[in-house]
This record gives C-alpha cells, structure tokens and sequence, in this order.
C-alpha cells in the first residue's frame, strides 16, 4: 500500500512539480532572475529567459521520468527540449512551432545542463567564468570553499596595475579578467588549481549563446568600450577538473582534461562522486534543514537504491519517500 502511494504521489502533478522545484533549486535558476532583471539585453527578453528555465525543467523530468533515460543525460544528451521562442534564439532547427511546446531536439551543439542558456547567462560578461567554476565545484562535486580573503589595498592596486591597461586597449576577455583578478597570494590557492582551469567552461557567452570560432579558436569580445573583436580564449583549450572528491591544493591531484562544457559534462557523467552529490543534493532538497545526522544517514540508503537501479533518478526518489526523513518530516 505505501509502495502504492508513494508511486502515485510522485507521478502526480505535485510530484512532477517538485521534481522541477528541485531542478531549479540545484541549478540555482531562481537566483537568475535577478541576472535577467539586470541583463538589459534586447535578446534575452522574458519569453526567452522563460523558455530557458522550462528547457531545464524538461530535461530533468525527461530523465526523471523516461526509464531508457540514463542518469548522464542530465550532463551530456546529445538533445535538449525546445519551444519555438528558444529554438530561434539558439539557432536550432527544432519540430516546434509554437512558445507553448517544448520538443526533444538532437544537437551535437549542446546538452546536458552545462550548455543550456540558464546555465551560462548572466547580468555581466565579467561575472560568468567564475560563476560557472563555482557552480561545478559547489552542486555537482558538493566541495565547500573557505571563507574568500579580503586583499590589501596596495595588492588592489597592483592588480589594478595589470588590469586597467589591457581593459583601456579593449584587450581583456572575461577569463582573463578572472585569471590576473586571482593572481596574488591571498586568492592564488583557490584560484590556481580550483577555479582558474575550469574557465574552459567559457565556450558560451553571458547571452547563453556559442561563442565564435576562428581557425579552430574560441574568440571573444574584449571587455569595456574600446574591446576588441576576436580575441582567443586560451582557457578553452587547458581545462582541467583537478580533484573530484575534494577541492586541489597543490596542482598535483590527479585532474581531468576538458575542451569547453559539453567535453566536461561528459567526463563528469562517468565520475562516482559526481552521482553521489547528485543523490546528496535531492536528499538535502527532501529533508530541508531538518535533522542534519539523519539525512547523512539517508543519503547512504538512497545512494544504493540509485546505483542498485542502474543509476536511476528516479529509484533515488522512491527511496526518498520510503526513508526517515520524510516521516521525521512530517511529525
């Protein structure tokens, strides 16, 4: 009977509804309202930033849902969903043809929640390199950073030194900004290892759009006024994923090479610890705040029901409804 139940629960509208509240929580969207509210981009209008929250919200479900759908589909599809509205703004040709329906569409393109546009807009260009870097380390490692130290004047002003030259002659792109940003000693243990060589994430644009490719180079716009056009992203082509299970600290932790997001959301798909913060973060999103030991628990159980099903989402949720902590929830 509870089996039953359970089942019913969650192929309900509410359970479905949950299942994107989680998508939108993990892929931290409802924050990103904020980033369109800001954006002032007459492309990213609210049609198209809607659009990019359901083709995120279709995906996950889809592989929620769909048992042929592997757990890696949410990192590396070779397909994504689409309504006219986003169709047209990605320049995918998609069997939609209206605002109103979302339709599986195959791209070699993109993918996986690494190359969709909620995952790489943003309000600012400067702002998207190390926030993508972040998310990577902090919702699908589950690695905690220490607390960001606070910089000297006189190491601003060196920095300062650096940066405003090149920005002045149009010749800073975003990752560049980050990389000579977190060149000094107060920043360099993250930024070196943990943050900086996952810039090759960069291969999209703050609009969420590919960025050009010249001669086999990824090239971008230069930051400010005067920036310049066609400047090579050197930090697609040495993406490293150094230390999976805990942040690196030295740079000789085992690593992971990447060429831009959709190599890296492949590589990451195969990673175990990748799938354990997975389940991890869908146990934290049932349980809430409650009972911190309890869910530490729980997580162990449910992670075994995902791998025992093939590294099935969906068994994960069952698990949860049949664990302590929904009943703790619930008292």
């Amino acid at each position: 009977m509870r089996e039953e139940h359970i089942e019913r629960l969650i192929h309900s509208e509410r359970g479905q509804a949950q299942v994107k509240h989680f998508a939108f929580i993990w892929l931290q969207a409802y924050g990103l309202l904020s980033a369109y509210q800001l954006h002032q981009d007459k492309n990213v209008n609210e049609d198209v930033y809607d659009a990019m929250m359901e083709e995120v919200s279709h995906l996950v479900k889809h592989v929620f849902y769909t048992p042929s759908a592997p757990f890696s589909d949410l990192l590396s599809a070779d397909y994504t969903f689409l309504n006219s509205t986003l169709a047209d703004y990605y320049g995918i040709p998609s069997n939609s043809d209206n605002p109103n329906d979302f339709v599986q569409t195959d791209t070699d393109e993109r993918g996986g929640i690494l190359t969709t546009g909620l995952f790489t807009i943003g309000d600012k260009a400067t702002a998207i390199p190390i926030g993508k870097a972040l998310f990577v380390r902090r919702n699908l490692l589950c690695q905690t950073f220490p607390p960001e130290p606070s910089a000297s004047e006189e190491i601003k002003q060196q920095i300062a030194s650096v940066i405003d030259p090149l920005y002045e002659q149009g010749l800073l792109t975003p990752t560049k900004y980050y990389e000579l940003a977190g060149d000094h000693l107060s920043c360099d243990s993250c930024h070196r290892y943990a943050i900086s060589p996952l810039f090759a994430l960069d291969d999209f644009d703050y609009q969420g759009l590919p960025r050009k490719r010249v001669a086999g180079k990824v090239v971008a716009k230069g930051l400010g006024p005067n920036g310049k056009e066609g400047l090579i992203v050197d930090a697609i082509d040495n993406g490293r994923l150094y230390g999976i299970e805990t942040l690196p600290t030295t740079g000789q932790e085992p690593f992971i090479p990447f060429y831009g997001s959709k190599d890296l959301g492949r590589k990451l798909a195969e990673q175990e610890h990748v799938k354990q913060c997975f389940v991890q973060n869908l146990t934290n999103f049932a349980a809430g705040s409650y009972h911190a030991g309890r869910i530490t628990e729980a997580s162990a159980d449910i992670y075994k029901a995902f791998t025992e099903a093939g590294d099935d989402p969906m068994a994960a949720y069952k698990a949860i409804g049949h664990s302590s902590i929904i009943r703790l929830r619930q008292k």
